[in-house]
């Protein structure tokens, strides 16, 4: 089964050292800066693994 036109539209974290509880809204481009050790690296694994988790990795948007 494929998943096509899944949009994440809303993100919540919390529970993580560096990303202690956050809530953002997200768009079809959406850029993280921070100073060092704000936790954008924590972040941008986690959603690397969703991705992969899901079986969303490599599909073509």
């Amino acid at each position: 089964m494929r998943i096509r036109n899944l949009a994440v539209c809303e993100v919540h974290v919390a529970g993580y050292r560096s990303l202690r509880a956050i809530h953002f809204p997200v768009g079809a481009l959406t850029v993280f800066i921070g100073t060092k050790g704000a936790g954008k690296t924590n972040f941008s694994m986690r959603c690397s693994r969703l991705t992969t988790d899901a079986g969303l990795a490599g599909d073509p948007l």
